[in-house]
């Protein structure tokens, strides 16, 4: 068991949420894995099945912040073959409670 404290990412100024699917080279997942883990603006990081390998969720205070990280940390990223944004326009649910 943990206690954190959870803040409401809005009160704090992060209006903007978006969810990139990245596909990496198989030799560089690892890699991109380390890149990925030490960035703040990242909430979610996992490794998926499907289309892409890696999803994240990303939360920025504009779409101009959100742009300049996806040009600075997922572009960069060594290895990377391909990646898609979906803009999440409205989280409708959120929840902390996991049931195990």
């Amino acid at each position: 068991m943990e206690i954190v404290l959870i803040c409401d990412s809005k009160a704090m100024g992060y209006h903007v949420w978006a969810d990139l699917r990245l596909l990496v080279a198989p030799g560089a997942l690892q890699s991109a894995i380390d890149h990925l883990s030490s960035s703040d603006d990242i909430i979610t990081l996992a490794h998926v099945a499907g289309s892409h390998n890696l999803q994240t969720m990303v939360i920025a205070k504009s779409v101009e912040q959100l742009d300049a990280f996806v040009t600075e940390r997922i572009r960069a990223i060594p290895g990377l073959v391909d990646f898609a944004i979906l803009r999440v326009p409205n989280v409708l649910k959120y929840s902390y409670n996991y049931l195990i």
